[in-house]
């Protein structure tokens, strides 16, 4: 399913993605398609996880609330300019993990994957592999991130659960250890 396409980048490896509305696609994202920890294709080769949500409104609430239909009748040149960007972490491409090469191009179609993609994108020569962790540790949001990683995972490799719960406490115990310090 799509859900946006590609607005700009904050670097190398995180990117902006604008977030479809009403009249843009013919299914519109759910929350749930949009939500922390999701991995994405960026185009036909980027691998990615959404880390982070904005949402903009440019009235900053100066603005009539009610049903967009409503209101186009009643305000016939109403435009909802209201938006929902997510910062996406590149983490690979489809053929391998780790830092791009290439980055993606503004306009490029950001999609949710499928769970076999996810599958083959985690299995190297028959073994779960999850080496991009590092690229999401500056995330303010880390630690649930990868909660929803390893959730993620977990349905897809059941019989590694227990390594992927030793990953979650993991990254919990790396982010206590920095409060602590």
């Amino acid at each position: 399913m799509e859900i946006g396409v590609i607005i700009g980048s904050e670097s190398h490896m995180k990117y902006v993605v604008k977030v479809f509305k009403e009249n843009e696609v013919k299914e519109v994202p759910k929350p749930e398609d949009c939500s922390l920890g999701k991995f994405v294709k960026i185009g036909e080769k980027i691998v990615g996880i959404i880390s982070n949500t904005t949402i903009i409104d440019p009235d900053y609430g100066r603005r009539i609330y009610g049903n967009v239909e409503e209101l186009k009748m009643f305000i016939p040149d109403y435009l909802d300019e209201r938006e929902k960007l997510l910062s996406v972490v590149a983490i690979g491409t489809k053929e391998r993990q780790g830092v791009i090469s290439s980055t993606p191009f503004v306009g490029d179609t950001v999609r949710l994957m499928e769970k076999n993609e996810i599958k083959s994108f985690h299995e190297v020569d028959g073994k779960l592999r999850i080496s991009y962790l590092p690229y999401l540790y500056e995330e303010p949001l880390y630690d649930a991130i990868v909660s929803e990683i390893v959730e993620e995972l977990s349905s897809i490799f059941p019989e590694r659960k227990s390594v992927l719960e030793g990953v979650r406490k993991m990254a919990i115990w790396q982010r206590m250890k920095e409060v602590y310090k």
